[in-house]
């Protein structure tokens, strides 16, 4: 083995030793959001030590490996993956951490993670927060794009369909549509 490689394995022994400390730590704290934090802090720590980019990709598979051997199943690569995300698009959570802020849990973030634009994470962040929305209500509204109703655009899924053939398409939520599906699926069901 050549210096360089040496050197390179000893700097990633280093950087899993810190990951372990921050892991470690999590597990000492009686806090609800102590779980967010440490997944935020994991981000953080694989973000600024360059992981992914000093040791490619095979050295987050040996984190994860590592980390799995000693914590369990949890540390699988999708999930350290993840954390870099959550760091990234929530750059300001340890300090709404440390401000005492309120704050959702791990799985309000997971399902936040999945909303691409900017302004809808942060809206959707928002309207968990004021009305306590819990894991399912988030994932429901995120599923329904709450957020372009409430900002009465239409939704994504709408943009995508051509405007010649929108006007084709059947409008489910008018009640006279509704009762004409319900009677010809009951007519079916008699025959």
């Amino acid at each position: 083995m050549n210096i360089v490689n040496m050197q390179k394995n000893q700097e990633m022994m280093k950087n899993i030793k810190d990951i372990k400390a921050i892991i470690d730590d999590a597990k000492k704290h009686k806090d609800k959001h102590a779980l967010t934090l440490r997944n935020w802090l994991l981000g953080k720590t694989l973000v600024e030590k360059e992981f992914i980019k000093q040791f490619h990709q095979e050295g987050l598979y040996y984190l994860s490996h590592e980390l799995m051997r000693v914590y369990g199943r949890g540390f699988q690569i999708e999930f350290l993956l993840n954390c870099i995300h959550f760091y990234k698009l929530f750059p300001q959570f340890s300090k709404d951490y440390a401000l005492k802020k309120p704050l959702l849990s791990w799985p309000h973030y997971q399902l936040l993670l999945q909303v691409y634009d900017q302004k809808q994470r942060a809206w959707y962040e928002q309207k968990a927060l004021i009305h306590q929305w819990d894991t399912r209500t988030l994932h429901w509204n995120i599923l329904i794009d709450y957020y372009a109703q409430a900002h009465n655009r239409s939704p994504q899924r709408e943009e995508s369909v051509p405007s010649h053939l929108y006007d084709e398409t059947i409008n489910y939520e008018s009640e006279e549509n509704n009762l004409n599906i319900l009677s010809a699926f009951l007519q079916n069901l008699n025959d």
